[in-house]
């Protein structure tokens, strides 16, 4: 069953894990995000904004753990990277935005989601998997591992 306007193909592709093509507007909004909470703007008026856009990213990283691998030619390895490079990422993500927000658990969070995001990125190099899971999902990993870890040098987690 396909949708039949734009709208609900957007919707479909969101909840269903197709995020391929957001994933370059996902690292926007982080990177957007990041950015305004380093400006000096009302925390009241930063924090909800954050919060909520962020949380989606990572109810959206979680959903595409579930997306579906072709039946054909995906292995096991294939369908366990994409499920922990999607837990990961959300988990990974969740510690960024505590850390912002300013929540206590944003260390193990990244501690947790970083280890993750790292053993799924050796995963998918060693296997060679790019062809089925994506390039974006590296580019993903690459770039949440490396706020966090960046976070974490900087002594901002806690």
């Amino acid at each position: 069953m396909q949708p039949d306007t734009p709208l609900k193909k957007l919707i479909f592709d969101l909840v269903s894990g197709n995020l391929e093509k957001f994933e370059a507007i996902f690292l926007a909004i982080i990177l957007g995000v990041i950015g305004l909470n380093t400006l000096s703007i009302d925390p009241s008026i930063i924090e909800p904004i954050s919060l909520i856009l962020l949380s989606l990213i990572s109810m959206l990283y979680i959903m595409s753990a579930y997306k579906k691998l072709p039946e054909s030619g995906t292995t096991e390895m294939e369908k366990y990277s994409q499920k922990l490079s999607g837990f990961g990422s959300a988990i990974c993500l969740n510690g960024i935005l505590f850390t912002i927000v300013g929540f206590p658990g944003s260390k193990a969070m990244m501690i947790a989601g970083v280890c993750a995001l790292i053993v799924t990125i050796i995963l998918i190099l060693v296997k060679q998997q790019t062809q089925t899971l994506g390039n974006w999902i590296v580019i993903r990993l690459l770039f949440l591992a490396g706020i966090a870890a960046t976070l974490f040098s900087l002594g901002l987690a806690k």
